[in-house]
């Protein structure tokens, strides 16, 4: 996958700017284009409507961008938003990166065989193991086995001098409301941590800037390149997790209008700016922009383990 290939998407219809900045994004982790060539092959697809697959059609965005030219990605984008339509992707407007993320999830889930959609589960997806310990007689409460996909991670109440791992702490040890003590029946609130038993090769990690009530939160929350998970593993837990930036999907606006683009990192360690078909030559500074004082905020960001 040459870096020189590598190319801006039309805005088809003047609202896909959420998809393709999106797209952008996960076509800049090798591994989901692995997964797609290897155990999904075009010619070996098993949907019972092969023109409806949404794996095709995403794998075949992929090799356009890659090795295709601009007019044969164009051609494809338009192909897989017929298809996302076809599937029951309803919007018509301005819609939410990280909404469309779980809908292309869920289809994949659905028409994939589960093998398949095993591999890319395992490289997504964490595995949590919790504990919930009483105030009052120390029992502690386990559950294992949780999955978690995208990290959505909550930007209120304010952490004061707060940066992204602080509040990744607060998303993995919080308190629980009412909760009801197996051991004493004590219904105060209990201390909650969650440790990592699986380390995905792929972390995504939302920030939660749009609230019930229509509002954007467009407080900067600075993060590093560096994500450093290793303190959160379980004690079986083995595999490194480090995890370095590969990409920000960021909003401007408000929830009434806005528009998104991407920030990615190409295999010749460079940053391009993907805002529509512009493709602009950046720095890891503009990636790692918190967006304090500027029209920009970071929305979802796109971690890579480090496999050394």
């Amino acid at each position: 996958m040459r870096s020189s290939a590598q190319k801006g998407m039309p805005n088809l219809t003047g609202v896909l700017c959420y998809r393709h900045s999106l797209f952008q994004a996960l076509i800049h982790c090798p591994q989901v284009a692995h997964w797609l060539r290897n155990y999904h092959p075009q010619e070996a697809c098993l949907a019972d409507k092969r023109a409806k697959c949404v794996a095709c059609h995403l794998n075949a965005v992929i090799q356009a961008y890659w090795t295709g030219k601009s007019s044969e990605l164009t051609k494809a984008l338009e192909n897989i938003n017929k298809v996302f339509k076809m599937n029951g992707w309803s919007q018509s407007g301005q819609a939410d990166p990280e909404e469309q993320l779980t809908w292309l999830i869920g289809r994949l889930r659905e028409q994939l065989p589960e093998q398949t959609f095993a591999f890319f589960d395992a490289f997504t997806n964490f595995t949590l193991d919790s504990s919930t310990r009483c105030t009052k007689c120390g029992h502690v409460s386990t559950n294992c086995g949780e999955t978690e996909g995208i990290l959505s991670v909550e930007l209120q109440p304010r952490i004061n001098n707060g940066n992204l791992a602080k509040y990744l702490h607060k998303y993995l040890s919080y308190s629980v409301e009412g909760y009801r003590c197996d051991e004493c029946k004590d219904t105060s609130d209990k201390q909650r941590s969650r440790l990592i038993a699986h380390s995905p090769d792929i972390v995504i990690l939302q920030m939660k800037r749009f609230d019930p009530l229509g509002r954007k939160d467009k407080h900067p929350i600075p993060f590093s390149s560096t994500l450093d998970l290793n303190r959160y593993r379980t004690c079986t837990n083995k595999i490194n997790s480090v995890y370095h930036l590969s990409a920000v999907v960021s909003h401007s606006g408000g929830t009434s209008g806005g528009h998104y683009r991407c920030i990615a990192k190409g295999k010749d360690e460079c940053w391009n700016v993907f805002d529509d078909a512009s493709v602009t030559r950046a720095k890891e500074i503009q990636a790692l922009d918190s967006g304090k004082g500027k029209s920009w905020s970071p929305y979802l960001l796109f971690f890579q383990r480090d496999r050394k």
